[in-house]
């Protein structure tokens, strides 16, 4: 991935590390926008950068500080940062001195995403992500050497013998990601939001802190929702205004609210942007590309449909080896849509999307309240598992209270009292952050991906914006008739609704009474025997079993028996059957040679 990796090491390294080497001469493979750039910066630190036009990784020197920021700000006041980085080089790094530093930087970076600094007289290594974690960054501490940085395969590769550990892979089969966690493995995880980190090569001596709790700003009931209004709106405007400063702006475009409030906000301000909106071989996104057209015929706007193949084996091996099972496979049809953008708009290109609008503008309370953690898991099963806990947990061998346990205890992390608001915070920390941000990371394999929602004093006002307003998508239809009264009264992609008429609470009640009826009326239609239930279902299923038949340690981790029982792989749904898929990969990566 694009981005920082530096690798220190305790004892004196005579080259560039080997494993660099090997995974490096394998990258361009399948980074096919990116250009590494290494260097030895001291005898014991290694260092390679990943950039591409678009996405650029930036490097100063204050004093004896190295520094290498990847950052949304068009320009860095130098001057302040460096005043801040003289004024740490005097002290010595613990933990209340890097906290200190800390407390002042984003008032000089508020859009920096990961900095690193090195100081070779020092011997450290000084570290820091945002608030939101919204780069995955990777950390391997092994004592006697650390590696930082934003490649999961250098992540991986740096570290001899990583171990898969069965409560993850379990985790991730229940939810499609591992709530808490950035990766399987016993040895890498990712930095939480808001981390600083100091590591002392000499001594082999890491800190590292945090304020993970900056991710949940808590709801301000105070104020009018007239004003509380008009001053999300200005604030989003104003980082749509910031997008004038990019190279080339294409606007990923669908049929929802998201991309079509960004698409008016663009087109108001000025900004130049194309629109770019994909038809997939399923048909899936047929309706999207209907309504788009509608969105952009009164906008105006230059826009191209894309039609893409049917997805393939080889997409699915370049994702795989791109986020290493991170980024869930079922997405590998995305890459065509991203191969086609960089072959059909000049570099340097910038992808702007919707994501985080259906995250941080719509209530995320459950719709019951939840008295305690029995009933937050029963709610969080029922609502966000694509497998019972019981599969998963047998699918791994272990015991289903394992996973209960971890996820009471991740809860308990969270500053919420109440487990009705550990909810919503469970969704904004893990659905919205770890499983959408590795989706992110992968579209900046080919360019640079930004989305106005999640920037972060955007990010702040939104969830200050009190529930109740937000219920049923009220607040959102509000914003959009605020930003975009033109298209307000498009309806939504493969619905009936009108969000412009959501803040109607007569309109959410008669939308009610429709989903009662058509839930009751409505009844699945069945696929003929013998015909696959959907593109590619008997080539993963073929693809699971033999890898389960190949590997040792497939055997060994899964419960072979289960996925080798043709009946039990045909059951799945196509989602279902794609996690496990992920799954295999991610065990066996021998079933992609």
């Amino acid at each position: 991935m694009p981005g920082i990796n530096c690798y220190i090491s305790k004892a004196r390294l005579e080259s560039k590390p080997s494993f660099a080497k090997d995974f490096l001469a394998r990258q361009s493979e399948y980074y096919v926008n990116l250009h590494a750039t290494e260097c030895m910066l001291d005898e014991h630190v290694y260092l390679v950068t990943n950039s591409s036009a678009s996405y650029k990784v930036a490097e100063m020197r204050f004093g004896d500080w190295i520094v290498f920021l990847e950052t949304q700000q068009p320009t860095v006041p130098e001057k302040e940062l460096g005043l801040l980085f003289r004024r740490i080089a005097i002290k010595e790094l613990d933990t209340t001195a890097i906290r200190d530093w800390w407390s002042e930087l984003p008032a000089i970076l508020p859009d920096c995403f990961f900095l690193l600094a090195i100081h070779l007289t020092r011997k450290t290594v000084l570290f820091t992500n945002d608030e939101l974690a919204r780069l995955p960054v990777y950390i391997v501490d092994q004592g006697h050497s650390l590696f930082i940085g934003r490649d999961i395969g250098l992540a991986k590769a740096s570290c001899p013998s990583v171990r898969l550990n069965p409560l993850y892979l379990a985790l991730y089969q229940v939810f499609c990601y591992v709530p808490g966690r950035g990766t399987y493995f016993d040895e890498i995880d990712t930095l939480p939001g808001a981390s600083i980190g100091a590591f002392n090569w000499e001594r082999g001596q890491l800190i590292l802190v945090g304020k993970p709790e900056l991710r949940f700003p808590e709801p301000d009931p105070s104020g009018s929702q007239r004003r509380r209004l008009a001053e999300l709106a200005t604030r989003f405007e104003t980082v749509i205004r910031g997008y004038k400063l990019h190279g080339n702006n294409v606007l990923a475009l669908s049929g929802g609210f998201d991309s079509r409030v960004i698409a008016a906000a663009m087109t108001r301000r000025g900004v130049a942007y194309e629109a770019a909106t994909y038809r997939d071989a399923a048909r899936s996104a047929d309706d999207d590309s209907r309504i788009a057209d509608q969105i952009v015929s009164i906008l105006k706007c230059p826009h191209q449909t894309f039609i893409l193949n049917r997805e393939s084996e080889q997409n699915y091996k370049r994702l795989f080896h791109v986020k290493a099972g991170l980024n869930y496979l079922g997405m590998a049809f995305f890459l065509e849509f991203l191969d086609v953008l960089s072959q059909n708009y000049p570099e340097p290109m910038v992808l702007i999307t919707g994501d985080g609008g259906d995250k941080v503008l719509p209530s995320q309370l459950p719709e019951i309240r939840l008295p305690d953690g029995s009933a937050w898991l029963d709610y969080l099963y029922a609502h966000q598992a694509y497998f019972s806990p019981q599969v998963a947990a047998e699918t791994f061998g272990i015991r289903k209270r394992a996973l209960d346990d971890y996820l009471l205890e991740l809860a308990s992390s969270y500053p919420a009292k109440s487990f009705t608001y550990k909810y919503k915070q469970f969704l904004l920390a893990e659905r919205a952050g770890r499983w959408l941000f590795e989706g992110e990371d992968r579209n900046r394999a080919h360019f640079a991906s930004v989305t106005p929602f999640y920037d972060m004093e955007f990010y702040r006002l939104a969830l200050r914006i009190p529930d109740q307003w937000k219920q049923g998508n009220a607040f959102y239809s509000l914003f959009l008739r605020r930003i975009a009264p033109e298209i307000s009264r498009i309806r939504l992609a493969n619905s009936r609704v009108i969000p412009g008429y959501l803040s109607s609470g007569i309109y959410r009640s008669l939308l009610e009474i429709l989903r009662m009826v058509r839930h009751f009326r409505t009844k699945p239609q069945a696929k003929p025997p013998g015909i696959p239930a959907f593109p590619m279902q008997d080539w993963m299923i073929g693809k699971i079993g033999s890898g389960c038949q190949d590997s040792g340690s497939m055997r060994n981790m899964f419960n072979c028996s289960r996925i080798n029982d043709p009946s039990f792989l045909k059951g799945l749904d196509i989602t279902q059957l794609r996690i496990m898929l992920t799954l295999g990969s991610v065990i066996n990566e021998a079933m992609w040679d």
